[in-house]
């Protein structure tokens, strides 16, 4: 009998584009359904409508200028705590929400489905 990998959902959140769609492919790969998102505000919005179907959120963070990736995390946390949180960024000092795991901007794509197929 064959078996079939249950999918799951991830939403991925950065706004360059290759970065996004690189991603995608790789966790397509490791059986997950995946939304791309190019700005935080907008997957605001995903994770409030999906966020109890919500498998990771995976966000890009390396824009210090931009708060709302940070707002983000924070609002995913807070109203769905079994939410696995991924937050890519280049700056070690942005804070993250409780049991948010941090990777390096230049980490591999691999990285970062190992730490969400978790």
């Amino acid at each position: 009998m064959e078996r079939y990998a249950i999918p799951r959902l991830a939403l991925l959140v950065t706004q360059d584009t290759e970065q996004r769609h690189s991603l995608a492919d790789a966790l397509s790969t490791a059986a997950f359904d995946v939304i791309e998102c190019a700005s935080p505000v907008a997957a605001e919005l995903i994770v409030a409508k999906v966020g109890p179907d919500l498998h990771v959120l995976i966000s890009d963070l390396s824009r210090p200028e931009d708060p709302d990736g940070t707002a983000l995390a924070e609002f995913a946390a807070a109203f769905f705590p079994h939410l696995k949180i991924i937050s890519v960024a280049g700056n070690e000092q942005q804070p993250l929400p409780g049991r948010a795991h941090r990777l390096a901007k230049s980490c591999a794509p691999d990285e970062i489905v190992r730490l969400a197929a978790a």
